[in-house]
């Protein structure tokens, strides 16, 4: 998994305290409207979750199309250049992080960049870069032994697949909740008996609490 590395994250929980605590509209900037960049709502990722990841395509015969992985119970933790998908206190999947904003609105109703000083950990939204996802192998739908497995950064922010589903993908309930985030990320596979096989695999989060 690529971020080997000693590196500070925040829980979400304690993002509550630090985002949650500061509800007034902050001005936007005169000059940032915001960047072809599409920024999250942090505080939308608290609480626990499942992961299941499918694989959807495979150039090797020995990978199963289709094949599901059983459901893992994961929560979301934070740092400044990555978004962690974290079961019992290890990473099951990695999202960069390209910068942490606050976005605001104009008069007009546009939303905007707003003015905001404070450190990335206070600012409440953040560009994560969903179809980057790093992913250990044992948490993908693979059926044999591999030696590495490495994401291919084929894919930019988003994508259409063949039936016009755009990933990522976000589902809310009828009050507007977040309640289920689909991912798709291609991946370079080696295995002791085989070349580099690429194979595309659907991540998907689902909210239980």
């Amino acid at each position: 998994m690529a971020p080997h590395v000693a590196i500070r994250f925040l829980v979400m929980g304690l993002l509550v305290v630090s985002i949650g605590c500061d509800e007034e509209p902050r001005p936007c900037l005169a000059s940032a409207p915001l960047s072809a960049r599409i920024y999250y709502d942090k505080l939308e990722l608290i609480g626990e979750w499942e992961h299941s990841a499918t694989m959807v395509e495979a150039t090797r015969p020995g990978w199963a199309v289709g094949a599901v992985t059983d459901p893992r119970l994961v929560s979301w933790a934070v740092a400044e250049e990555y978004l962690w998908a974290v079961e019992d206190g290890e990473a099951v999947a990695v999202f960069p992080i390209a910068e942490h904003v606050t976005t605001g609105y104009r008069p007009d109703g546009s939303e905007c960049l707003a003015m905001d000083e404070r450190p990335w950990y206070e600012r409440r939204h953040a560009s994560i870069a969903w179809s980057d996802t790093l992913a250990r192998a044992d948490v993908l739908p693979l059926e044999s032994e591999v030696t590495g497995v490495e994401e291919s950064g084929l894919f930019g922010d988003d994508f259409l697949d063949e039936d016009g589903r755009v990933f990522p993908g976000f589902e809310r309930d009828a009050g507007g909740r977040l309640v289920a985030i689909a991912t798709r990320a291609r991946y370079l596979v080696t295995c002791p008996d085989c070349e580099v096989d690429t194979v595309l695999v659907e991540h998907r989060f689902e909210r239980v609490d």
